[in-house]
């Protein structure tokens, strides 16, 4: 058995009520990000299409070879891009043969 960071992805549809529901799941290993996301649970107004779009624009290109400090520039724009609806939860470890395995009973877990 292995331990592997993983965070949650939460989107806030009233932030101010903090109504949230769990959009997505990140895994991370040594190598990369590995993701599973489901936008279906939310309603969302045109206007918020658009943050739905960066947002998984963003998780597609993710890099974890990059500096911390990059990193963590490119969470703080992109935050501010979607108006805080959508927000990272605290790094946790999850124990799990692999990374495929962390993921798929954190998804069934957390998001399903």
């Amino acid at each position: 058995m292995k331990l592997f960071d993983y965070q949650l992805v939460v989107f806030y549809d009233d932030p101010i009520r903090e109504e949230a529901i769990n959009v997505a799941v990140i895994v991370l290993d040594e190598h990369q990000a590995r993701f599973a996301m489901n936008f279906n649970r939310i309603r969302i107004p045109e206007f918020e299409e658009a943050a739905i779009a960066t947002f998984k624009d963003y998780l597609s290109t993710v890099q974890l070879r990059a500096g911390r400090d990059n990193k963590l520039k490119t969470l703080e724009k992109f935050h501010q891009a979607v108006n805080g609806q959508i927000q990272f939860k605290s790094v946790r470890t999850y124990q799990a043969e692999s990374t495929e395995q962390a993921l798929e009973k954190l998804y069934d877990r957390y998001i399903s």
